[in-house]
């Protein structure tokens, strides 16, 4: 029996690669929502969170190009206005 390749075309892989965003997304929308919540209960204490994340095709070249990546989105977003979450592919 031959094993069938895991992405034979590359479709898969995009489609993980999309899959994977998508979840990343969710899991921070989620957070800022439960930390505006938090915020509401405690009265206007001041806080609130703007999450960026970068998503990458291949691997970044070190830790600091992937961090660097993903203060770029977390700016981008308290530009467009706080309590938001940026995806930047790179």
């Amino acid at each position: 029996m031959t094993q069938q390749p895991e992405h034979g075309d590359g479709h898969g892989r995009a489609l993980d690669e999309w899959a994977a965003g998508v979840e990343a997304r969710r899991l921070a929308d989620t957070l800022v929502e439960q930390i505006r919540d938090v915020a509401a209960v405690y009265g206007d204490l001041g806080f609130g969170a703007t999450i960026g994340i970068a998503m990458y095709r291949e691997p970044p070249s070190s830790a600091e190009e992937f961090l660097r990546s993903a203060d770029e989105a977390m700016y981008r977003g308290k530009a467009l206005g706080k309590g938001r979450v940026v995806l930047q592919n790179v």
